[in-house]
């Protein structure tokens, strides 16, 4: 059995991406394929998974009607019966005008999308928030047409599926329609986690954007008291639009020196990062949130924002401290590092990326 998932976008590589790399591994255990369809993709995937899935890129001309006339085009040409999973609210805008029968998988919700103008529509649920200025009629108009489209797409599909409870009630709030939930896993970690250094060394691994609240993570970090600070580091993976005013904001510190930016890593770099660090933090706001559950998996102790998807199966797991504002994060990073010496690092018992895939696939009814 062949699936194709279309995903319209792929910018860069982060917690979607991942998912479609896991959904194409696991999928081979069990005789299926996995191709990736889209209008754009930025993203090369043999970095990522062996071997890559393959990518089908429809170019050409930016607007909704050329693109959906593009993916009609292309899904009336598949020579054998292909399942179809679309990926996200924009992927359902397309699926909105195809023909063929589909599932749909959406992670973030419309309120954790800064940028979604669907919440300046008329008929959407969604709690307004415009800034200082009021959008005009036509921006509202177009909001609305994608709105409509949007719910057309969720309503058509077979079947629909999100990550945690939070966000399938916020998308049956939003469309009218119940999703099922499916929790993602990751890679299970068999090899030896290794034991803690002198330095508590924290680290941050996401595209560096204003969601995920680094300037947080530097700010709790150069609070720290002297003693602690002195034997702390601050390690920071990843590039996005807040990248420069991030070293910027870090290098008028006193602490400057303890930080480290990574920029862009390897997959082999990243896991040297993880196996030398005490501490994952991740504040941002998000819909789920893998690199958290990566951590875990590889015997990190775990800051997270109540705010994150993830949040919701963490609750209660002395290995995982939630958050809810700057000051607890503070705290956070104070108390990772006074029992730092003392904390047992260890493999924690995570869901496997294998069970998300096959209840993926079960809620499908494709397995």
């Amino acid at each position: 059995m062949k699936i194709l998932i279309f995903y319209p976008f792929v910018r860069s590589f982060g917690g979607i991406e991942r998912l479609l790399a896991d959904l194409h591994q696991e999928a081979a255990v069990v005789g299926m394929s996995v191709e990736l369809v889209c209008f754009r993709c930025d993203v090369d995937f043999s970095g990522y998974c062996h071997p890559a899935p393959v990518v089908h890129v429809l170019p050409g001309r930016r607007s909704y009607a050329c693109e959906l006339l593009r993916l009609r085009s292309f899904l009336g040409r598949q020579a054998e019966p292909a399942r179809l999973l679309v990926m996200e609210m924009y992927g359902a805008m397309y699926a909105a005008g195809i023909p063929q029968p589909y599932c749909l998988h959406i992670a973030d919700t419309p309120t954790l999308l800064p940028r979604d103008t669907t919440r300046f529509s008329w008929s959407a649920p969604i709690p307004t928030e415009w800034g200082p200025h009021n959008p005009g009629f036509f921006k509202r108009l177009g909001a609305e047409l994608r709105y409509r489209l949007i719910r057309r797409g969720v309503h058509r599909a077979e079947t629909c599926a999100t990550m945690t409870q939070l966000n399938a009630a916020v998308l049956q709030n939003t469309f009218a329609r119940s999703f099922a939930v499916v929790p993602p896993g990751v890679l299970e970690w068999t090899t030896d986690v290794g034991t803690n250094g002198p330095d508590c060394i924290f680290l941050s691994v996401c595209r560096l954007e204003p969601s995920k609240r680094v300037d947080w993570i530097i700010d709790a970090f150069c609070q720290l008291p002297q003693p602690l600070l002195n034997r702390s580091k601050l390690w920071i993976v990843g590039e996005g639009s807040q990248s420069a005013a991030l070293r910027s904001m870090t290098a008028s510190r006193a602490a400057a020196g303890r930080v480290q930016f990574w920029g862009h890593v390897s997959e082999t770099q990243l896991e040297d990062c993880y196996r030398q660090s005490s501490v994952f933090v991740m504040p941002a706001r998000q819909g789920y949130g893998l690199p958290g559950l990566e951590a875990l998996a590889r015997g990190l102790r775990l800051i997270v924002h109540r705010e994150s998807g993830v949040s919701e199966v963490l609750e209660g797991r002395p290995e995982a401290t939630i958050i809810t504002d700057p000051e607890s994060l503070t705290a956070a990073l104070q108390a990772c590092c006074e029992n730092h010496q003392t904390w047992r690092r260890q493999s924690r018992n995570i869901r496997p990326r294998a069970a998300w895939a096959r209840d993926l696939l079960q809620v499908c009814e494709w397995l």
